[in-house]
């Protein structure tokens, strides 16, 4: 798995796992506002730098993670980057400082063996790159992103992405997150569907501790829409 490693390398440390259909690149505008962390940014399988990695299962991909780290980190997830960071946080918890969810399923679609064939229908049309600008514009990617979001959707593995969005459809809160002592902050937009509310309400019920911010006028889009409120966030979460 390809990541890249910015900031000090004996600050605090923080991991950001991108959504599906996107990549490292779009925590870009987070990252430019971290000062003093220790940042590694990894392209998840069948994404961008790491397209030619298989999707082995959201277990394989978590435990790969989990080798990325050597001493607790903050963990930062957006919506399939988001399950994975519970899913991290509940299995290695030991390497995990505090949680940042943002805009994650946490319950299975009641028709989620109606979509994967549906989606795997429009996987052509997704890696088209005229349809993927129209997307990447649609879902608030930057102008100044939007050439690298076509070149992902692009070059994504299809088998990769009916893999991860099957799984992110099916994706049920572990036992272990529950269990979890450091911080943990569920996030949404106040326009996400709700299912997406529905989750992220899932997520803090079953956390003792945990705290719920809502960001005014983000859809599925908060890193791009708030990137100067989240890396506060996250550098308040890493104690830098």
């Amino acid at each position: 798995m390809h990541v890249t490693r910015t900031g000090n390398v004996d600050g605090p440390a923080v991991l950001l796992l991108h959504g599906a259909g996107v990549a490292g690149w779009m925590w870009e505008p987070v990252v430019r506002r971290l000062t003093g962390l220790r940042v590694s940014v990894p392209d998840l399988p069948g994404h961008g730098a790491s397209a030619s990695a298989p999707f082995h299962g959201v277990d394989a991909t978590v435990g790969a993670l989990a080798r990325l780290l050597d001493r607790p980190a903050v963990v930062v997830g957006f919506s399939w980057g988001g399950q994975l960071a519970v899913a991290l946080t509940a299995r290695f918890p030991e390497l995990v400082a505090a949680t940042v969810v943002i805009s994650s399923l946490a319950r299975p679609l009641a028709l989620a063996s109606l979509v994967d064939p549906l989606f795997a229908a429009t996987l052509p049309l997704a890696r088209s790159a005229r349809f993927a600008r129209l997307q990447g514009r649609a879902l608030g990617v930057p102008d100044a992103l939007l050439d690298r979001y076509v070149a992902t959707s692009v070059g994504v593995d299809p088998a990769a992405l009916a893999g991860i969005v099957a799984a992110n459809n099916r994706f049920t809160i572990p036992a272990g997150w529950g269990e979890g002592a450091g911080p943990a902050l569920l996030i949404h937009g106040d326009a996400e569907g709700g299912a997406v509310r529905t989750s992220a309400a899932a997520l803090r019920a079953a956390r003792p501790g945990s705290r719920a911010a809502v960001v005014a006028g983000a859809a599925h889009d908060v890193p791009f829409r708030a990137p100067a409120w989240l890396a506060a966030q996250v550098q308040s979460l890493a104690g830098s």
